[in-house]
């Protein structure tokens, strides 16, 4: 649950899903008509990795969704909605389901619990996640050390 509410409080402070008046202020989003301009960032440019099966009662869906972050847990229904992103949310997906998508934000989770021992799996699976971020690429590990540590 920790772990959700760190990542939601980074996705805020990125700014995804809001939208900004013109102003004049340089610090704020701005439109040439006058008009409410599109964000930035939109929820469907951020996907959340995780080695593990996921489940809509897992604690960092729970905390993203209490921090008001839209977020939905990937089945295997949903494959043609991640790829085109046709819903505004963010998608939590187990990283095998997902291999060769690409999202502007990608929050890589990992288990140390996973990873029996650093090897080449885990080098492996770490730049596999790496690979599917075109600009923003967060890695949330815990503190515990790994197996052998």
């Amino acid at each position: 649950m920790t772990c959700g509410r760190e990542v939601a409080s980074f996705l805020h402070s990125l700014s995804v899903g809001v939208t900004g008046r013109s102003t004049t202020t340089s610090t704020t989003l701005t439109s040439t008509s006058g008009g409410t301009t599109p964000p930035c960032l939109q929820w469907r440019d951020v996907l959340v990795l995780h080695w593990k099966d996921v489940s809509d009662q897992w604690g960092v869906v729970t905390e993203l969704q209490e921090a008001g972050i839209p977020v939905r847990v990937m089945d295997h229904d949903d494959i043609e909605d991640v790829v085109t992103a046709r819903s505004d949310v963010v998608w939590v997906a187990s990283g095998h389901r997902v291999r060769g998508l690409e999202r502007k934000v990608v929050v890589c989770l990992e288990d140390p619990d996973y990873y029996f021992f650093r090897s080449y799996s885990f080098t492996s699976n770490r730049l596999d996640l790496m690979s599917r971020c075109t600009s923003q690429l967060v890695i949330v590990s815990p503190d515990k050390p790994l197996e052998g540590d």
